[in-house]
């Protein structure tokens, strides 16, 4: 069986949105580039102008960087 999606920039953009870097990314280039820690508050705010200058591969890498960012290594 064969699945085919069709996700749109702007899809990707919100699951960018919808997941944290961890602070070991914080110095990551793109994640640098993209978005910004508030220590004060604890959380993390992403810059959706810095985003949508990403390629649509670009934004599937930081969404996967960030979203397997907690897994256990090893």
């Amino acid at each position: 069986m064969s699945l085919e999606i069709k996700i749109t920039k702007e899809d990707l953009i919100n699951m960018v949105k919808g997941v944290r870097p961890s602070y070991d990314l914080f110095e990551n280039e793109v994640v640098k580039r993209c978005g910004t820690y508030n220590g004060s508050y604890g959380s993390w705010s992403w810059n959706t102008y810095e985003l949508e200058k990403l390629k649509v591969t670009d934004l599937y890498a930081l969404y996967i960087l960030c979203r397997d960012c907690y897994k256990q290594k090893g």
